[in-house]
């Protein structure tokens, strides 16, 4: 299979500000062009790979305010086949308002046997009581062949989609459960021992 990784950073020439028209009452958010014309191509192309090979996104943000703004203009990029997705707030070179990391991956090839290894994508939009609903243009897990990429989580209530109360004594417990049931969904009898790298 093929695989490569790239990295996208962000800064105020790759940003555009909602017209004065639009709303002269607030500041204008940063809008986010989109990614296409921002990704090295040359690597892509140069892999035969393509955006929808695209299975794992880190967004990093300078700052969460922007969250918002970012995620609105994110989906204008990845309309279809979205990938999932770990999403946090770090520090950042002072002209980069955000940086991108992809994990990229052929998944359409034939292999040996004359089998393919489809992805498994479950997308999870609605409220429900086993896992949070996606709050963003991603998936909340990509199985391909027997690796899973699973989202970031946070500790949102399902049923409420509220974030709980106690801070890390409770949210951290949460965002592991959450962990679980999605591995479990992909995969009965996955558990976080099989984890094998986590972004926290």
């Amino acid at each position: 299979m093929g695989n490569c990784s790239c990295e996208v950073n962000c800064n105020e020439d790759n940003i555009l500000a909602l017209k004065e028209e639009e709303d002269q009452n607030e500041t204008p958010p940063l809008i986010w062009k989109s990614l296409t014309p921002l990704l090295p191509n040359t690597t892509i192309k140069s892999k035969r790979l393509e955006l929808k090979d695209i299975i794992l996104v880190h967004l990093y943000l300078k700052n969460m305010k922007d969250f918002s703004s970012i995620n609105s203009a994110y989906v204008t990029t990845f309309k279809h086949c979205l990938p999932a997705r770990v999403c946090v707030e770090t520090v950042l070179p002072e002209e980069v308002l955000f940086s991108i990391d992809c994990l990229i991956r052929q998944s359409d090839i034939k292999i040996d046997d004359g089998l393919f290894h489809p992805k498994e994508i479950p997308h999870v939009q609605n409220i429900s009581h086993w896992a949070p609903a996606n709050i963003g243009p991603y998936s909340q897990s990509i199985k391909v062949g027997e690796v899973m990429y699973p989202a970031g989580q946070i500790a949102l209530i399902p049923s409420t989609m509220k974030l709980v109360s106690g801070r890390i004594q409770t949210e951290a417990p949460m965002s592991l459960s959450h962990t679980l049931k999605i591995l479990e969904a992909l995969h009965r009898g996955t558990g976080l021992h099989h984890i094998l790298m986590a972004h926290c």
